[in-house]
């Protein structure tokens, strides 16, 4: 399973088109202080938006097959 979360992740989490999807990613990098091609953990991708890890790992789980 994968152990970061992709911008189809998040349009599905939050049913955003791919580039607003990509502007979330973005906010979560520069909460963090990451560079653009440095990947957002589910982790940090769940405390940041006050989400359960859970939910987001099913959502990527789901997205992988």
């Amino acid at each position: 399973m994968r152990k970061i979360v992709k911008t189809i992740d998040v349009e599905v989490l939050f049913g955003k088109q791919k580039r607003q999807a990509n502007n979330l990613l973005r906010l979560v990098r520069a909460h963090y202080k990451k560079q653009r091609h440095q990947p957002v953990t589910i982790r940090e991708f769940a405390n940041f938006y006050g989400l359960s890890e859970d939910e987001v790992a099913e959502t990527v789980l789901f997205n992988d097959n």
